[in-house]
């Protein structure tokens, strides 16, 4: 059993071979917590916790959690700390959510970087790399695939990502190169960057 806490987020892991002892570990542990939450005149909100099961195995566990009366059913993904990450610690949950905030960053990069009035090209080199690509990698470390078979999709997807960013910033027509992108703005490709932030 492996607690952690960050400022007001609990967090407790534990592992064996089966998904029930897991779950009567994990309620013996909150009842530590609640026992130590009374001593120290704070509490704990249920109906916030969440219940994520890791493993390689396609079938779907579905040992729930009772706390104080609250039965927490798993969840396929949950966020923690700002990372998503998915029962298999896969890049799925990652990706998924890429997919809904990159429209959102790209807007914002492009409302500020236009031909006629926008901020130069090192100004908006220097945004992508300080603020976009790290949102981009952000957790990479819990969900970027150690196996390269396995991050080949994933890289494709990125790439994909970080050409619309530089398409944005050079103002470059979407027919030109990603890698050309990367050459002229001295942008190192995504798995690069990716690799050395997992590791």
């Amino acid at each position: 059993m492996t607690p952690t806490g960050f400022i007001d987020d609990i967090s407790l892991l534990t592992y064996s071979k089966s998904t029930q002892r897991n779950v009567r570990n994990l309620e013996k542990a909150y009842r530590k917590c609640l026992n130590w939450a009374r001593s120290h005149g704070s509490r704990f909100n249920p109906d916030k916790s969440e219940l994520i099961h890791f493993t390689r195995r396609r079938k779907a566990h579905k040992a729930s959690i009772n706390l104080e009366g609250e039965l927490i059913k798993p969840s396929k993904s949950i966020r923690f700390l700002g990372a998503f990450i998915d029962e298999g610690l896969t890049y799925k949950a990652h990706l998924k959510t890429l997919n809904t905030r990159v429209p959102t960053l790209l807007n914002a990069l492009k409302s500020i970087t236009s031909s006629t009035w926008g901020v130069s090209l090192l100004r908006a080199r220097k945004l992508y790399i300080g603020a976009i690509r790290p949102a981009l990698a952000y957790g990479a470390l819990s969900w970027y695939p150690r196996d390269s078979n396995k991050a080949k999709g994933l890289i494709r997807r990125l790439e994909s990502i970080q050409g619309s960013f530089l398409r944005a910033i050079t103002g470059a027509y979407r027919a030109t190169l990603i890698e050309a992108l990367g050459i002229e703005t001295f942008i190192e490709p995504l798995d690069l960057y990716l690799e050395k932030s997992a590791s």
